[in-house]
């Protein structure tokens, strides 16, 4: 099942093997592991859960310091380790600075032995992960996924020889991987994984995100751009960045007329505030957004502005896309180059060379309104097969697909 990729990218291959087992598997018991669960992963774990029929979660937090999102596990057996937390501030090469938070569960194995899995799907390639794997060690009738999410842009801050030495025997361990994206797919391939033990573990939108009503025509005047930007007002999103570029294209297009909206909050915001920008480029902030919200945001807005300096996927791009909004994305997001095809449903811009988004404006402005209206129709056709019900039917596939080689060993 192929997703829509740039001409210049690879296009992925989402078929999965087929299993014999389509019911249940209720005398199995599958357990994940991962840091929290974001919404996007609540309705793909909650069918994945009615798709295998026994499914248990460890989360080593409720959810993340830097998160406005309320943790819902209703419906899911979901357990909190105990977790000890390191935050951490690094430098990217790409030169922003980002705190992230490194959680080591403490009780991982003491919690797998008590679950007793027959299979493990265990996120990243961390702590929990080496727990996982060496409970699989010792068991012979368990079987472990591990499933990774990252780019190879995202990993040029981590890169380290005993880093990679380290990743490279735990991924050795793992019965399957699972990657989010062709740029995750290659990296870990570097890391010595076979192509055969590979399958694709998509990310996708939360479906409470999304608009889906009919599309309108946002303004009839060609002159005038409704840009919208979902996400932390952080340095590593790319605002100021963007607020430069923009201003100063505006200060050279002074026909023009953009309204920015920005959807979320952060440390950024007050120099966002601070900043002079021409009488052309109207910046609204709306803040921290429920989902009502988002979706109003994205009914509102005919294109969307994703000028990220480094994210390992980026679901905003898919959430944009499937609501039928155009995205002028960074290409230092995965999801860019994967889902948006230039000229077609969106633009792909570098964010670091200073004409990037300037030239990705000028073909916007070279538009038609008829041609941004199918460029609108396009970018929502183009998602119509990354649902929340494809990524929980490839994990439970691949879950089954261990489940069948369990049986066949007897």
């Amino acid at each position: 099942m192929p997703i829509p990729a740039s001409s210049d990218a690879p296009e992925t291959d989402y078929h999965m093997p087929e299993c014999s087992a389509d019911q249940k598997e209720t005398s199995f018991r599958v357990l994940y592991l991962v840091n929290f669960l974001a919404p996007d992963l609540l309705a793909v774990c909650r069918r994945w859960k009615e798709l295998l029929g026994n499914l248990a979660i460890l989360v080593s937090v409720p959810m993340e310091g830097n998160r406005n999102w309320r943790p819902d596990h209703e419906g899911l057996n979901v357990v909190t380790q105990r977790t000890w937390t390191i935050t951490k501030s690094g430098k990217h090469p790409s030169g922003y600075s980002d705190v992230s938070f490194i959680h080591i569960p403490l009780d991982t194995y003491q919690q797998i032995r008590r679950i007793r899995p027959d299979v493990i799907v265990s996120a990243e390639l961390g702590v929990r992960s080496l727990m996982a794997s060496l409970y699989r060690r010792l068991n012979s009738r368990c079987r472990l996924v591990i499933a990774v999410s990252t780019s190879e842009h995202i990993e040029q801050s981590r890169e380290g020889a005993l880093r990679r030495f380290q990743r490279r025997r735990l991924l050795r361990n793992a019965d399957l991987v699972t990657y989010n994206g062709d740029s995750c797919r290659q990296y870990v391939m570097k890391l010595g994984v076979a192509e055969g033990n590979l399958y694709p573990w998509i990310y996708a939108a939360d479906p409470t995100k999304p608009f889906h009503g009919p599309l309108r025509r946002i303004q009839s005047d060609a002159h005038y751009l409704s840009l919208l930007t979902v996400g932390q007002l952080i340095e590593r999103k790319g605002v100021l960045n963007a607020a430069e570029q923009l201003a100063r294209w505006c200060s050279e297009h002074p026909d023009a007329i953009l309204t920015w909206t920005l959807v979320g909050s952060g440390p950024c915001e007050t120099s966002l505030k601070n900043m002079p920008f021409p009488p052309n480029l109207k910046i609204d902030f709306w803040g921290n957004c429920d989902a009502d919200r988002i979706r109003q945001a994205y009914e509102t807005h005919e294109c969307m502005l994703f000028p990220t300096l480094g994210d390992e996927w980026g679901l905003v791009t898919d959430e944009a896309l499937a609501s039928g909004v155009a995205v002028i994305g960074s290409d230092k997001a995965q999801s860019c180059p994967a889902l948006i095809r230039d000229g077609e449903n969106g633009f792909v811009y570098d964010p670091l060379q200073t004409d990037g988004l300037a030239n990705s404006l000028n073909q916007w402005f070279a538009m038609s309104a008829e041609q941004r209206m199918q460029m609108r129709i396009a970018a929502r056709e183009s998602m119509s097969s990354r649902t929340y019900e494809t990524s929980s039917d490839q994990i439970a596939t691949v879950c089954r697909l261990l489940l069948t080689r369990l049986r066949e060993e007897g």
